[in-house]
């Protein structure tokens, strides 16, 4: 599956002849350039360099922000982040979970909120950029620009709905599938009126025209994540994001490092990561630490069970330099995801993380995953839900410390060859500029 750019390129000269363009990006979930101390990700990234290619750019996101749980202004709020680059915030519910019906009624009540304000404005953008999910944006944009004759790009993100056929014993597969019709009929809409479609991957891309029936066109492309070089830290910032972690419970004392940093949900597998710690204590290793960070509905339970264990460490959630320290202390990446078919077909951003950050990958996930991991010889695989084939692979990674390294080398030239930011937005930039020049 192809991860890196594939969208219509065009020279320097042919771009200076764009003229500038008035571009809305809609993306919920994801840290904005005003806060302190974060990384940005699909969506920063991609506004941060339309901005620079000299075109008018506005960020449509909620006012709540979704990995620490809190509101930012409790108000519709428009934030300058520079001239001719804006953050439109949007008042919203929140919710406490990951999952459950008021993040659903969240979604829903943000998705009216978006089109009344929409209807407001009194500007009109030359093209829009939504990422699906959530449905309930992704359908008051569509309609908006279908109304107004505005291109809309579709950028998928997940296979929302259907992750949740999934879920659920196969018994009741059909129920859900009733339950969740009425977002794969705004699927279906959003997509089939869609200037173009962007996947993460050839499997997504190819999932989202299945879902509209329809040919792939022209402008229908892959373009993965992409993640930004690792900036070196200060020697100000090292010291303090050091004696940070040292507080939280992290220093480095000599054994093979293996993260897991991300969320504590459903979709993580953690306890394998769990029962493989305990199988490594009950050999009595020394060789392995396995460190935990993030934040998530399991975060306590996870943490609860590292009380207990001699190999495994958990901390809470962490800030850029904490967390680009603790990777640099680091030999492994583990990818937990459970082995289904929204993490089969695709690469997540926590590969093009580790990849970065020059880590052998571990991961159960088969797909494309897992095909990453062997074809490029990046990492080690283990059988889903299977601690003793953890265990075992990272004992067999410990002993081994050549073969990390070449691991860790090979990791580092795909990530430069196909998932460095730089190539994968330039490809972005040049695809919504041809979209707007087609029209």
């Amino acid at each position: 599956s192809s991860t890196g750019r594939s969208a219509p390129s065009s020279s320097a000269a042919e771009r200076d002849e764009h003229r500038a363009m008035n571009v809305w990006a809609v993306t919920p979930f994801e840290p904005i350039p005003t806060e302190e101390n974060i990384r940005l990700m699909r969506a920063g990234m991609l506004c941060s360099r339309l901005h620079g290619r000299g075109h008018q750019v506005t960020w449509w996101t909620p006012d709540f922000e979704h990995y620490t749980k809190t509101h930012r202004t409790h108000a519709d709020t428009l934030i300058e982040v520079d001239d001719g680059y804006e953050i439109q915030l949007m008042k919203s519910l929140g919710y406490e979970s990951h999952v459950g019906m008021r993040r659903l009624l969240n979604n829903q009540l943000l998705g009216r909120r978006f089109a009344r304000l929409l209807s407001e404005r009194t500007d009109t953008p030359d093209v829009i950029v939504c990422a699906w999910p959530t449905p309930d944006l992704c359908i008051a944009a569509s309609r908006y620009g279908r109304r107004n004759g505005i291109p809309v790009v579709i950028d998928i993100r997940d296979l929302w709905p259907d992750l949740w056929l999934g879920a659920f014993p196969r018994p009741l597969t059909h129920a859900v599938r009733f339950a969740i019709s009425p977002y794969t009929r705004m699927a279906r809409e959003s997509f089939r009126n869609s200037a173009a479609i962007i996947g993460l991957t050839d499997e997504y891309l190819g999932w989202a025209l299945e879902k509209a029936g329809m040919e792939r066109r022209p402008t229908d492309t892959v373009l993965g994540l992409g993640y930004e070089r690792p900036e070196s830290l200060s020697s100000e910032e090292h010291v303090t994001a050091e004696a940070s972690l040292a507080g939280k419970g992290f220093t480095p004392d000599g054994r093979l490092t293996a993260v897991f940093a991300g969320n504590f949900g459903r979709t993580s597998d953690l306890e394998t990561l769990v029962k493989a710690a305990a199988i490594l204590d009950g050999k009595g290793d020394d060789t392995i630490r396995l460190v935990l960070c993030g934040s998530g509905d399991n975060w306590q339970n996870v943490k609860d069970a590292s009380s207990r264990s001699q190999n495994m460490t958990v901390l809470e959630r962490l800030n850029r330099t904490e967390l680009v320290t603790l990777l640099g202390h680091s030999e492994v990446g583990i990818a937990p995801f459970r082995d289904i078919e929204n993490y089969q077909k695709n690469i997540p951003n926590k590969i093009y993380e580790y990849l970065a950050m020059k880590l052998a990958l571990v991961s159960p996930v088969t797909g494309c995953i897992r095909r990453l991991i062997e074809e490029q010889g990046v990492g080690a695989t283990y059988e889903p839900e299977d601690a003793e084939s953890l265990a075992r692979s990272l004992l067999e990674l410990a002993a081994d410390r050549e073969r990390i390294t070449g691991c860790r080398d090979r990791a580092w030239t795909y990530f430069t060859g196909n998932m460095d930011a730089e190539l994968i937005y330039d490809g972005y930039c040049d695809l919504i500029e041809s979209i707007r020049s087609r029209i």
